[in-house]
């Protein structure tokens, strides 16, 4: 249960909120205004305490707006507030993706264009250099961001059950493209290598 505050403890016991704070404050809790919040277990003493009182007064703050809407023969029951409720729909909906299998597919689809971005990448370099540092020399592009887009792709290469989120995939294939359209073109031709 969240905590709620003093206002709406006062609209749902029906008495205004200097009465809630003034039971608050003799129940030994420490209340300052309306906007107060009360923990959990406070509300449930509060009930138990202010529900008897309340449930002996009437709960309408306007004793004439009752009369006035009394129906015929001096009936008691009020007009029910609420509107009522839209028809149902006879027509079943489309099935629409969850979300998680939406961010399923998308994480999927960039782990596919990842691997696809890095074999691409490596294919510039020559046999003799170390991936990251050529790649950070000739494309400008920090060790760290080429080394971050080297480590998510290891984990696609080679899955080991904790998954990056899709933000973290989505970031390394970022990197992989900007490196790729920083890079040379010289270095980009396979014919130059």
């Amino acid at each position: 249960m969240a905590k709620v505050r003093v206002y709406e403890l006062a609209k749902v016991f029906g008495v205004e909120s200097k009465v809630v704070m003034a039971k608050l404050q003799e129940m030994g809790e420490f209340v300052h205004t309306a906007s107060s919040p009360v923990e959990p277990s406070v509300v449930r003493r509060l009930t138990e305490v202010l529900a008897p009182q309340v449930s002996a007064r009437s709960l309408v703050p306007n004793p004439t707006w009752l009369s006035s809407q009394r129906g015929p023969a001096g009936s008691s029951a009020r007009p029910d507030p609420r509107p009522a409720p839209p028809p149902r729909r006879t027509e079943p909906r489309p099935a629409e993706p969850r979300p998680d299998v939406q961010q399923e597919i998308e994480a999927s689809r960039i782990k596919e264009d990842i691997l696809k971005s890095w074999e691409r990448l490596t294919s510039y370099i020559p046999e003799t250099y170390n991936n990251r540092d050529w790649l950070s020399g000739k494309s400008r592009v920090s060790r760290a961001r080429v080394s971050f887009a080297q480590s998510v792709r290891n984990w696609v290469a080679h899955p080991d059950g904790n998954e990056p989120q899709l933000g973290t995939l989505q970031d390394a294939l970022r990197v992989m493209h900007e490196i790729e359209r920083r890079l040379p073109a010289r270095h980009r031709n396979k014919s130059a290598l």
